[in-house]
């Protein structure tokens, strides 16, 4: 009796697809809907948020009529060119600012204790047209709320906020299309034990990766309370080991160079 296979990855929405000359195709990710019209001298994006951040509803590139109406809400965009050509490419990215993850409840890190956390963060879609693939526009599939961190209104940072809490296990973040899951490891070096409720992720010096069952994935994040108020930062450069093989679907928007290390005071870091 042969062995069962492994479960089969879901369908990706993003990649290379062909909008015939006149036609239309329509996605849904998650929370979003959108129709993009081929036209011969226009490309035409429809996008609409339809459901709540953890919809998990996906459809890739079902052909529609494109005299269908658009949903209330939607939005329009769109792109002229001398001649519209294929194919039409789409991309996932990860945010363009920090996120700020935060804990159901504030937990206690005792001197010397390390703990592993998981995040989930909302992805970006870039779309590209064309044989040379020209960047069209990039938006968010569903924009995560803003958040301030600093010690004050003047000193700080304007950040994502998450709607997925931190999370002990990895099963526990939803593993969605739309969503990419950040192992964030959590190091007390120092002498005295660290209440933390939120922390800052920095998301754009992250890559993007996706696994063999179809969860995406960024490289771990080690968050180290050091001695003397300041936090340590290290981003490894690949994908994690929880995650099994991975292929890279994105580099980071802001490249680290691998292993960095960057020192924040507290409240930079833990908004404190």
């Amino acid at each position: 009796m042969s062995a069962p296979s492994a479960p089969a990855a879901p369908p990706s929405w993003w990649g290379s697809f062909h909008v015939p000359l006149g036609g239309a195709a329509r996605w849904r990710i998650g929370p979003l809907q959108m129709m993009v019209r081929r036209q011969p001298w226009a490309w035409s994006v429809t996008t609409c948020n339809v459901g709540p951040w953890d919809d998990p509803n996906l459809s890739v590139a079902e052909p529609c009529a494109p005299d269908e109406p658009d949903p209330p809400g939607a939005r329009q965009h769109r792109f002229t060119f001398g001649e519209t050509a294929d194919p039409l490419q789409l991309d996932p990215r990860l945010p363009d600012r920090t996120v700020v993850a935060t804990s159901p409840a504030p937990f206690h890190l005792l001197p010397g204790e390390d703990c592993l956390s998981f995040v989930s963060v909302p992805l970006w879609m870039a779309i590209r047209v064309g044989p040379d693939k020209k960047l069209a526009i990039e938006l968010p599939i569903k924009r995560p709320p803003d958040t301030w961190l600093g010690p004050n209104t003047m000193e700080g940072q304007l950040c994502y906020g998450s709607r997925d809490p931190l999370q002990q296990v990895a099963a526990r973040v939803p593993g969605l299309s739309h969503r990419a899951t950040i192992p964030l490891r959590l190091v007390n070096r120092s002498s005295a034990t660290f209440q933390l409720d939120r922390v800052r992720v920095p998301v754009p010096n992250l890559s993007l990766w996706a696994g063999a069952d179809g969860r995406l994935w960024t490289p771990t994040v080690t968050v180290q309370v050091e001695r003397g108020g300041q936090a340590g930062v290290e981003l490894a450069g690949g994908a994690p080991e929880v995650a099994g093989p991975c292929g890279l679907l994105a580099s980071a928007r802001q490249e680290s160079g691998g292993m960095v290390r960057a020192i924040h005071t507290l409240s930079a870091m833990f908004g404190r």
